[in-house]
């Protein structure tokens, strides 16, 4: 009578290790989809706020860098730069020319792009 307890509990275990293991193999994440902020700046002489962003990858879009205007709580696209990934350094010229130093880590020969946009 012990013994067909104890195979009972050990058949139990079994189903529910099954079950956990079925539970992680489906929640499973392949990719990392969490977008970041990597540079707030606030523009001078003006009343909005840019926010720089890190987009990763996925199975359908390559990572990108991503510049948004903030204003009364509503984010606008301004730019979009794809295939980077690293945001190396920014400046505000002339008031209202934003100048961007971006790169790509993942490709080693990449050279690190310097791309000017005018802010509105």
């Amino acid at each position: 009578m012990s013994f067909k307890k104890f195979f009972i509990g050990l058949g139990i275990a079994f189903l529910l290790f099954i079950f956990y293991v079925i539970y992680q193999l489906s929640t499973f994440k392949l990719f990392n989809d969490e977008i970041k902020v990597v540079q707030e700046i606030k523009v001078p002489h003006k009343n909005y706020l840019l926010k720089v962003y890190y987009m990763p990858s996925n199975a359908t879009t390559e990572s990108s860098i991503q510049v948004r205007k903030i204003e009364n709580n509503v984010e606008e696209v301004l730019k979009g730069y794809e295939r980077f990934n690293y945001l190396n350094n920014y400046k505000i010229t002339e008031g209202d020319t934003l100048n961007l130093s971006i790169s790509d880590t993942s490709n080693v020969s990449a050279p690190i792009e310097e791309v000017k946009f005018k802010l509105p």
